[in-house]
């Protein structure tokens, strides 16, 4: 029975990659910046404790907020609703930024199990690839 609902969950998962629907890509997008961020939190939650205070987590979400509301309004309003593709653009650019960007204060979990630090080292990637979709999805569908 757990194979099966193992099996179930990675199909799922590659339906909604590989779907030209874009409601359904829309709400995979919104499911991993939602998760990604909800995974960061429980993991400084956890593995950081003592680093944990109110000025560390408004830190964290007045950077995070603004970046999701700019993906979405790039995203959901421009790429989406006004078929544009190219507007994903400057979100794809910050997330770039990011990732060439070294980073001195970055979190590490060495503690936390080996596929959750995979996933949260890596969940940029994701995030980055899961736009691109989206913006190829809405320039074949023009």
């Amino acid at each position: 029975m757990k194979k099966d609902s193992i099996n179930n969950f990675i199909d799922t998962v590659i339906s909604y990659v590989i779907t030209k629907d874009l409601k359904k890509l829309w709400h995979f997008y919104l499911f991993i910046i939602i998760f990604n961020t909800w995974l960061e939190l429980t993991l400084f939650y956890i593995y950081r404790p003592l680093e944990m205070n109110f000025d560390v987590l408004m830190a964290l979400m007045l950077g995070v907020i603004p970046i999701y509301a700019f993906s979405i309004y790039c995203i959901k309003f421009h790429a989406i609703n006004k078929k544009r593709p190219y507007w994903v653009l400057p979100f794809l650019g910050i997330l770039t930024y990011f990732f060439l960007t070294p980073n001195l204060n970055g979190l590490g979990y060495p503690y936390a199990p080996t596929l959750i630090r995979l996933y949260a080292d890596n969940c940029i990637y994701l995030t980055f690839l899961t736009a691109l979709r989206i913006m190829v999805v809405v320039k074949n569908k023009k």
